[in-house]
């Protein structure tokens, strides 16, 4: 039973051509030197919010994470930025600045992956193919450095999905996990997929973590833990992953390889490949191509739309529904499309004047027009004319239309953050877990610049270059240090700027009295 991968935003061009639109793409990396103001007394039994001055005022990030360092026999706990005691006595705590601006990053099915302004790359969450790149196959909650040749990472793209399988128990050897549904009263078991692709700015083409269906594009099909080189090619533009790799070229040129049982590939066969292979040789018009599940979704540099691979649910948009194309076709006539990102069975879009398309299942109001009805074509979500971008994020049984769970998240060119569909994780990050059908926004900033999407959690950058996370975190994918879901959106740990360590004293709550 093929099931749900991971979402990945349609990859670093719409992240690049969203940035054009209303944000820089370069920052003014200004460090943290000093963090005055702190709290040094408070009272006991009285909650007492936490603050301090940043030094210097215009630096990057300005966001203080409060921890205890020691409670002593205070019994301090920090909760919400607030500073609560059960007793009288000395506690140490530490106000941290977490920094390192983020030029580009990728949320996979269960682990993330970001590059920071220095050209390093940092990934965390699973690894249970290797798919961290960091020479092992331990998880982590917290971001870890990946290193070797280079330290000049451009684009990233985490990818990968997973298989499930009817368990045989005369057979089942326990090499992997199995579990019981209780809908189809059936044992199955997990086969995972998880890998990661990336470009480094010299257009150098990389890939590590599993390689069952050739995805890393190496040639053999032998999965790795550290980046290997795919090729000797230096003119790779763009890579995105999924089910499988799709990537451009400085010349305009489409490659896709990996998994290829439902045309994805777009070379006319259903047969996988370990290698790239050109997606209608000859054509070098492409600008922008976003790898989904089973399928790949992209655009002319005339802005025509064009869609291969699955059709199980209409998610192509040629207006049919369970035909599968293995070639390209186009959807519609139209040529103002701009960005798109198709993700699990449902697709979004954007036009050049600002509007909003979806086509695909709409079972749990991924389209955001307040209806539970799919579709197979482009529909219009609204009226509003300011989106800048989308991404599509999903989980569920691939062939089980009752059975899928997809959810929307947007920008829109103020810089606030909206998001509708499936809430199950906390992946609207609007602090519920309360499905909605219609767009709702994500607290009031408005500072936000792109985001990324995946099955169960949300990844999104602000104008500061920080990065934050929320939904399921059950393998520490938000990179915050725990394994526990959020509701609203946390800050990633990446590269800890300025860290002090105050001494803050509580006293009793009596007061003295002076006639």
């Amino acid at each position: 039973m093929k099931q749900k991968p991971p979402i990945t935003i349609a990859l670093a061009t719409l992240l690049t051509l969203t940035a054009n639109v209303a944000y820089p793409q370069d920052f003014d990396i200004s460090k943290v030197t000093d963090i005055i103001d702190l709290p040094s007394i408070a009272t006991n039994g009285i909650p007492l919010p936490l603050s301090g001055t940043v030094i210097p005022k215009d630096a990057t990030h300005t966001n203080i994470i409060w921890t205890v360092k020691d409670a002593g026999n205070t019994g301090a706990t920090i909760t919400n930025n607030t500073l609560y005691t059960t007793n009288t006595g000395r506690a140490v705590l530490s106000a941290t600045i977490v920094g390192g601006s983020v030029t580009n990053f990728s949320a996979g099915p269960m682990h993330t992956a970001a590059i920071l302004e220095d050209g390093t790359l940092w990934t965390w969450g699973d690894n249970s193919t290797g798919q961290l790149g960091n020479g092992t196959r331990e998880g982590t909650n917290v971001p870890v450095l990946i290193s070797g040749d280079t330290n000049d990472w451009g684009i990233v793209s985490a990818g990968g999905y997973w298989e499930s399988f009817p368990l045989d128990w005369d057979t089942y050897d326990y090499s992997y996990d199995y579990y019981y549904d209780y809908y189809y009263d059936y044992y199955y078991y997990y086969i995972y997929y998880y890998y990661t692709a990336a470009l480094t700015t010299n257009g150098t083409l990389w890939a590590w973590g599993d390689n069952k269906d050739g995805q890393l594009g190496d040639g053999p099909l032998t999965s790795t833990n550290t980046p290997i080189q795919i090729g000797t090619d230096t003119d790779w533009a763009v890579v995105s992953a999924y089910t499988h790799t799709a990537a451009l070229k400085t010349d305009g040129s489409l490659w896709a390889w990996g998994d290829n049982r439902d045309g994805q590939l777009g070379d006319s066969t259903t047969t996988s490949t370990n290698s790239p292979v050109p997606i209608t040789e000859g054509t070098n018009d492409w600008a922008i191509a976003a790898a989904g599940f089973s399928c790949t979704m992209a655009i002319k540099t005339n802005g025509t739309l064009w869609a291969w691979g699955n059709n199980h649910s209409g998610q192509l948009g040629d207006g049919t529904k369970g035909t599968n194309r293995h070639e390209p076709v186009q959807i519609g006539t139209n040529t103002d499309w701009y960005a798109v990102a198709p993700g699990f069975e449902h697709t979004v879009a954007l036009k050049t004047n600002g509007t909003l398309w979806a086509w695909g299942n709409n079972r749990c109001g991924a389209f955001g027009n307040g209806t539970l009805t799919s579709t197979n074509a482009p529909l219009q979500i609204g009226t509003d004319t300011d989106w800048a971008a989308v991404a599509a994020g999903g989980d569920g049984y691939f062939n089980d239309p009752y059975y899928v769970f997809n959810y929307t998240l947007a920008l829109k060119t103020n810089g606030t953050l909206w998001a509708w569909g499936d809430n199950w994780y906390g992946q609207l990050g609007d602090g519920t877990r309360i499905d909605r059908y219609e767009p709702v926004q994500i607290g009031k900033d408005e500072d936000w610049t792109d985001v990324s999407t995946t099955s169960v959690f949300v990844m999104a950058r602000k104008t500061d270059g920080s990065l934050w996370a929320w939904g399921g975190n059950g393998y520490g994918q938000l990179g915050d240090n725990t394994t526990i879901n959020s509701l609203y959106p946390v800050p990633v740990h990446l590269d800890v700027t300025f860290t002090t360590n105050f001494t803050v004293r509580v006293v009793g709550p009596t007061v003295l009295m002076v006639k």
